[in-house]
């Protein structure tokens, strides 16, 4: 377990295990004195994680983006011009090779708006975009700040005379995007 603490008088890092517990002090500890802190906390291996997409590595560039469009916003009275002012522009298509990886990973941590909260793997992905049986669309959303990437999913399983929704989830920084009204990729 990994603790980070900033509050303008502190920094510390605590690392939890079955040994008790390991603080590195600010101006205390050689660690912190040789800048190592966030060395020693990978090598803990405190920040592992399940999957690492193309996505993750661009998180940074789209929390500025998102910083502008924040200001954007406080400029603008009304929603609706502040969208328009926007200038988005979604792509809706099948699933394709390349954005498999995301969309499972995208099926794996969507909670906030996931219609049913399927859990699906790449290669459960990949059987999907591949049976006839299946309609697959994903969505991703650009506007004048950058790309928001590959933002929802949505997957159709024909049945008799009927279209079942299998999954729609969208991923929450869309929201109020108006994307949520645009599941068939008609607008």
């Amino acid at each position: 377990m990994l603790f980070w603490r900033q509050d303008g008088k502190s920094l510390r890092l605590a690392h939890f295990d079955l040994l008790g517990l390991f603080v590195l002090h600010p101006g205390r500890s050689a660690l912190w004195a040789g800048g190592q802190h966030t060395a020693f906390a990978r090598m803990q291996n405190l920040f592992d994680t399940n999957s690492y997409s193309d996505e993750d590595r661009v998180r940074t560039e789209r929390y500025l983006a998102e910083k502008s469009r924040t200001e954007l916003s406080a400029g603008i009275d009304n929603y609706d011009d502040y969208l328009k002012a926007l200038g988005m522009k979604a792509v809706c298509a099948p699933f394709d090779a390349f954005h498999i990886p995301r969309i499972a990973q995208l099926t794996q941590r969507s909670n906030q708006f996931n219609l049913r909260t399927v859990r699906y793997s790449e290669q459960e992905i990949e059987e999907i975009a591949a049976n006839p049986r299946y309609v697959t669309r994903y969505y991703t959303l650009r506007d004048r700040f950058g790309e928001h990437g590959l933002i929802a999913v949505v997957i159709l399983e024909k049945r008799e005379n009927e279209l079942f929704v299998n999954e729609w989830l969208m991923s929450c920084r869309v929201l109020k995007r108006g994307m949520e009204q645009y599941p068939g990729g008609n607008r």
